[in-house]
């Protein structure tokens, strides 16, 4: 169907609203691309630039722009390709697959990975240019379907200098007693390496510290697991991730919020986060999560409650350090400073903190 019908009006995908759609000629240009606006979302396009090809592409700022945006999403890499937009993911190890391109890029991407929740969070192949080793690991299958009624499925996101771990053995151990029986998966990620120690560090260090750098990837990260959630035809799944794994869940629930009303999420289980306690749209996260959000905090974590405020200037209380901010009812905060002394001790304490979250679920049960 693509790129019929007459020369006032194509059918064709629309690099806009990623949508096939018809365009309708608004400007007849004999000497240049002819104009149209996608009947769609209302978009000006242009014929795509590449030989051959039936798509639209958007209309650049300008006409002296011969830039990545003379081409269709396909083409200059924002997308691997319009006809799998709505591939449907039945294992999310498939994932990796949607990743490989159907046509050889021909412009480079220029996009950063956090631009607008709304828009920018679905152009997802210029986000994976900006983070390193993005990819999801298998570890285990789910017990079989009689076993707990429905298969259940956790995903574990690393955080700070864990990010690229493979094997996730920790995550493994530490949930065994919990979420032995679900299936479960692993997201790697390159965070970009910040310093290893702030603590005592300088204000000359700490300026050249990369953590914006994390930060930006983290938050892609994010992005990249909604578009990868929304696919999957599985049950609700659940997300725990620790530190910066913790952020990229933030904007996997706040992506999902701007797609959909409807609680996708099963439970959420942030260690450590490095993400803003005071932020106002927590409760816009909770509301993709049919049960509840558990944020583990410990005031003696000093790689967040000193390091990480000086890296972005006092601007922010991570959630590691304190409870969220918050009046969403499915928003539990667990203090755990009596157990967790530093960073790194969240893991080799998560069958007690496991214990704890479901403790608290019994007892808000029994006061419902």
């Amino acid at each position: 169907m693509s790129g019929s019908r007459s020369a006032e009006v194509r059918t064709a995908f629309c690099s806009c609203c990623l949508a096939e759609t018809d365009h309708r000629l608004s400007r007849d240009l004999s000497v240049a691309r002819s104009e149209y606006r996608c009947e769609g979302c209302g978009g000006t396009t242009v014929e795509c630039f590449a030989f051959g090809c039936t798509h639209m592409a958007a209309l650049p700022r300008s006409r002296d722009d011969v830039g990545s945006r003379w081409w269709c999403a396909e083409h200059n890499g924002d997308i691997a390709s319009f006809a799998n937009l709505e591939v449907k993911l039945d294992d999310l190890a498939e994932w990796n697959d949607f990743f490989k391109r159907d046509r050889v890029s021909m412009a480079a991407a220029t996009k950063t990975a956090v631009g607008a929740l709304a828009g920018l969070g679905w152009v997802v192949h210029a986000y994976v240019r900006e983070v390193d080793g993005y990819a999801v690991r298998k570890l285990r299958n789910a017990a079989a379907r009689g076993t707990w009624g429905r298969r259940k499925t956790v995903i574990f996101v690393n955080g700070w200098l864990q990010e690229g771990d493979t094997e996730f053995a920790d995550w493994l151990h530490g949930t065994e007693a919990h979420f032995g029986k679900a299936g479960a998966y692993g997201v790697t990620w390159e965070s970009g390496r910040p310093i290893k120690t702030l603590v005592g560090a300088t204000w000359r260090s700490v300026l050249a510290n990369p953590w914006h750098v994390a930060f930006h990837r983290s938050s892609a990260v994010g992005i990249l697991n909604a578009q990868m959630l929304t696919r999957y035809t599985g049950s609700p799944v659940t997300l725990m991730g620790h530190s910066l794994g913790a952020r990229t869940i933030l904007y996997t629930l706040l992506t999902l919020a701007h797609r959909t009303s409807k609680p996708i999420i099963r439970d959420v289980y942030l260690f450590g986060g490095a993400a803003d306690s005071a932020r106002k749209d927590w409760g816009q996260a909770a509301k993709v999560v049919r049960g509840t959000i558990y944020n583990f905090h410990s005031d003696r974590d000093d790689v967040l409650g000193k390091a990480l405020r000086i890296a972005n200037a006092g601007f922010t209380k991570p959630i590691g350090t304190t409870s969220i901010c918050s009046t969403a009812r499915n928003i539990v905060n667990l203090d755990c400073s009596h157990l967790v002394g530093g960073h790194d001790d969240y893991k080799p304490n998560l069958q007690e903190l496991l214990s704890r979250a479901r403790t608290a679920r019994r007892d808000a049960n029994k006061r419902r």
